[in-house]
């Protein structure tokens, strides 16, 4: 008589893109620095040379991303609100009183610690990985053993191989990557056998 074992199935993977709108003054910033990089570029000259063209234009790209997630991470001395942070907020609300664990990847270590400054204010638990962390191992023991902290910030550079987190059932990906595959590898640490 032969045997077949059937490993278990992964539940299927849902995926869902939130837009959410700048806060007013956020928007404004945004607005006026896409205006001042539009009129840079078209005023660059043909003459000029191809690489410095394309650092100009790639040095802007990057900082209308990190405007469009916080203004603080372009002027330290800004104080309104972001609109995405306060998606933030509220989504991860929401599944945290359901008693959910949730995965915050961002691009930005400045960004995260804008969350982790935003989750303290509230109370909230939660760990942290980035490139400059010196207690990787400690902090994923938190995570995957410690049932208040619901929330794990990583950056996607520093987090997206070669972990296991399959206590959390949601991942957040707050800021687009360059390559897909590289959030879709952040994804993994947490929808796998494990």
């Amino acid at each position: 008589m032969i045997s077949l074992q059937v490993g278990p199935e992964l539940p299927a993977l849902t995926e869902e893109i939130i837009y959410c709108d700048m806060s007013e003054e956020q928007n404004k910033i945004y607005q006026a620095e896409k205006n001042t990089l539009r009129n840079l570029f078209l005023k660059m000259s043909a003459h000029q040379p191809e690489k410095g063209k394309n650092l100009t234009v790639l040095n802007g790209i990057l900082r209308l991303r990190q405007l469009a997630c916080h203004p603080k991470m372009v002027f330290d001395d800004f104080e309104g609100e972001s609109g995405k942070l306060e998606a933030i907020v509220s989504l991860f609300e929401t599944i945290r009183t359901e008693g959910h664990k949730a995965l915050i990847f961002s691009s930005f270590v400045k960004h995260l610690n804008l969350i982790a400054h935003i989750f303290t204010q509230y109370g909230w638990s939660y760990a942290l990985l980035t490139g400059e962390s010196v207690n990787r191992q400690d902090e994923i023991d938190r995570f995957a053993s410690t049932d208040h902290i619901q929330a794990f910030l990583i950056s996607l550079k520093a987090g997206g191989v070669g972990l296991n987190l399959t206590q959390a059932d949601y991942v957040f990906i707050v800021d687009p990557w360059w390559n897909p595959a590289v959030e879709m590898q952040a994804v993994g640490r947490s929808h796998r056998i494990g």
